[in-house]
């Protein structure tokens, strides 16, 4: 059986779309994707991302019946209709993303195509330039001469469907009729047995009202519609539950035994809210994963450890290397999720804790072995990089996602103000690489800051030992918590002026002059002094 073949279509020039059109063709693909784009606009991307593309021309009649090899891709040519500055919206591309949207899905029709996939579009500037657009899915509908489409939102462990889709909120409440309800969960059941392979579906369903109209006294509409409705279709046997409240359904209880939620409208479908108290924010950026992962260049030889893999952005993509993955999530709510996305990989091995408690001896890695990744919430970030160092015996390598402050003083140098007792004690251990930022866009929800990647890579021989590593702590700490101060100041508790000259070190020094060499002198002249005698 020939590989099916599908065409993706960029969505708006401007955007993102067409960088992930030339993402694809860097990785090896199991089927003929076709882009259907602009040819210059692909070039030009290319050119502005520094990235290296083979663009093979195909069309009507000129259809590919394997993928593209690596590092190529097929393209329709699709001509724009004025020129295209990435970043910045313009409304005489309109109808080129609406044509673009058109080939694709008369492709579709016509059996030219098994499917489409779409980058996202702007509405915003399609309406803008005089056409009236809601949607992919209306617009979809409207091609095909569909009466009644349904909207599924899918991934490995969860499929939402849509009784709604764009529509005011003004005007959900008139849409919601006993008809437009039993189409639609017929069509959803009947697909779910056809497409999914399910034979007996179960489905939950949301009510339309906050805590499902409450019997009555937050409207009517379960009572009147949702509910009479299901009954009938409960009595022809499908498995339905409901009409349940969105934020009662949407949790590990009743996901974990049910094939699809049927929602009412678009805003109510489910999304894991980010916990501020556990330093959420949920990394979502295509560009940006994929640019950490080809950071970390996992192998299937790798034993990889990933620490709070969230909604598993990047998990995916280490799984995907072949590597042994181990994560670690104190979240209880993402672990229903995230089983549910890879526990059938045979790779992949999830501990519901704490990192900041977790005993990483207990993974048996061998030395130098352990590649460490993590979006670390910024809260726990310093105190969770010191507890790994703990472990710096059996760890090859760590990649970060840290606030770009703290990756900046992790990497900093003697004699300006980011250098101080983190920058010194990780490089007692490290060798450090600030890779890369990242915007707070890359997050759902966005952080207040912005953020960057860090490498850090543990010494194989320190190039300056401590004779005592908790003197040394002692040392930098002391000449830190006074920084403004001279070292004959900061460490007169410590350290006598002679004793500080004795180890090479100015005294009339700032603690921020010193390099780390120097403050393991200043500690190994400590390690010398007589202890104190006691009266």
């Amino acid at each position: 059986m020939k590989p099916q073949r599908f065409a993706v279509t960029p969505g708006e020039p401007a955007g993102i779309g067409p960088d992930l059109c030339l993402l694809l063709a860097s990785h090896p693909q199991p089927h003929p994707l076709i882009a259907i784009t602009s040819r210059d606009l692909l070039l030009e991307r290319a050119a502005q991302l520094g990235v290296v593309v083979n663009l093979l021309d195909v069309g009507p009649g000129n259809w590919p019946d394997l993928p593209a090899p690596a590092g190529s891709l097929y393209v329709w040519n699709t001509p724009l209709q004025a020129k295209v500055v990435a970043g910045q919206l313009n409304k005489a591309n309109a109808a080129f993303v609406l044509e673009t949207l058109t080939r694709a899905g008369q492709g579709c029709i016509d059996g030219d195509f098994a499917g489409m996939i779409t980058a996202p579009v702007h509405k915003g500037v399609i309406n803008e330039s005089g056409i009236a657009f809601s949607g992919h899915t209306e617009f979809l509908a409207e091609l095909t001469n569909t009466a009644q489409v349904v909207m599924m939102l899918a991934t490995r462990g969860l499929r939402v469907a849509l009784v709604t889709t764009h529509l005011p909120l003004r005007d959900i409440a008139d849409a919601i009729t006993a008809e437009r309800v039993e189409r639609v969960t017929r069509i959803l059941h009947a697909d779910l047995q056809q497409k999914f392979g399910i034979a007996q579906p179960r489905i939950l369903v949301c009510g339309l009202n906050p805590h499902a109209g409450e019997g009555g006294h937050l409207g009517h509409e379960e009572i009147d519609i949702i509910e009479p409705t299901l009954e009938r279709l409960r009595q022809e046997g499908m498995d339905l539950r409901g009409p349940l409240p969105a934020d009662t359904l949407f949790t590990p209880k009743y996901l974990e035994h049910c094939d699809a939620v049927l929602a009412t409208y678009m805003t109510e479908h489910y999304q894991h809210r980010a916990r501020k108290r556990f330093g959420q924010n949920f990394l979502h950026d295509a560009g940006v994963i994929d640019r950490i992962l080809r950071s970390i260049n996992a192998k299937p030889e790798d034993r990889l450890l990933e620490i709070g893999p969230g909604q598993g952005a990047l998990t995916q993509g280490l799984l995907a290397s072949g590597g042994q993955l181990d994560v670690v999530e104190l979240d209880k709510d993402l672990i229903p999720i995230l089983n549910q996305q890879f526990a059938d990989k045979p790779n992949f091995n999830l501990h519901q804790g704490d990192a900041l408690k977790f005993d990483f001896n207990t993974l048996n890695a061998a030395p130098n072995s352990l590649r460490v990744v993590g979006n670390l919430p910024y809260n726990i970030s310093t105190p969770l990089i010191f507890h790994l160092l703990n472990n710096a015996g059996i760890i090859r390598d760590m990649h970060f996602m840290l606030q770009k402050e703290v990756v900046e003083r992790l990497a900093a140098g003697p004699g300006g103000g980011d250098w101080g007792r983190l920058s010194i004690m990780v490089q007692y251990h490290c060798r450090v690489e600030h890779l890369f930022n990242v915007g707070p866009g890359a997050f759902n929800p966005p952080p207040k800051v912005d953020s960057a990647i860090v490498r850090l890579v543990p010494h194989a021989v320190l190039p300056h030992p401590a004779k005592d590593h908790k003197l040394l702590e002692r040392v930098v700490r002391e000449a830190f918590n006074q920084r403004r101060k001279t070292l004959r100041n900061t460490l007169k508790a410590l350290l006598s002026n002679a004793e500080i000259e004795a180890a090479g070190v100015d005294g009339s020094l700032r603690p921020e002059q010193l390099d780390l060499a120097a403050f393991v002198r200043l500690a190994d002249q400590l390690a010398i002094q007589p202890a104190p005698v006691a009266d």
